[in-house]
């Protein structure tokens, strides 16, 4: 996202700082949006979270794509922490509650895994391809895997899953 700050607003370094920390502030709040007022209020099962959050996650991808000003990149931030604060406990308690209580110390591993995952596979990926292929490329990328992660978890997952104890 800094990278993207300076390149669309023209700006050093040092000035995107001043752009970034506000929008950054926005995502934060967002996600506190999803997860202390909607997440509640809308009780909606850990597969649907997944698949609402996808939804505000790929606009904010798109909107990356084409913003052009500081207006966009702020509603971008918005959208993906809206996301983030929809999908993350969906699938976090999904996979936690599709095994059984001898297995959620494993479950709990790979959750924290794939998202520590990110911090990895984004420098050495995602900016080679933003700076070496096309600035537009991780995000279009980003949204295509949302796509999928949309079709997986309406369509690859089962119904049940997340009522493990339920099934006993």
């Amino acid at each position: 996202f800094v990278f993207t700050v300076m390149d669309r607003m023209g700006v050093s370094g040092r000035e995107a700082a001043q752009f970034t920390g506000p929008a950054f502030t926005v995502g934060a709040l967002a996600v506190l949006l999803a997860q202390l007022v909607l997440i509640p209020r809308l009780k909606m099962r850990n597969k649907t979270l997944m698949m609402v959050g996808c939804v505000p996650l790929f606009l904010g991808a798109i909107i990356l794509v084409f913003a052009r000003d500081y207006a966009s990149l702020i509603l971008a931030q918005f959208c993906i922490g809206l996301g983030q604060g929809l999908a993350r406990p969906g699938f976090s308690s999904g996979a936690s509650l599709a095994v059984s209580p001898q297995l959620q110390g494993n479950v709990a591993g790979l959750v924290i895994s794939a998202n520590g995952m990110g911090f990895i596979i984004t420098p050495f990926f995602g900016l080679f391809l933003y700076e070496y292929v096309n600035p537009h490329l991780p995000f279009v990328i980003c949204a295509g895997l949302l796509v999928f992660m949309v079709l997986f978890a309406r369509f690859g997952l089962k119904d049940g899953v997340g009522e493990y104890a339920e099934a006993d």
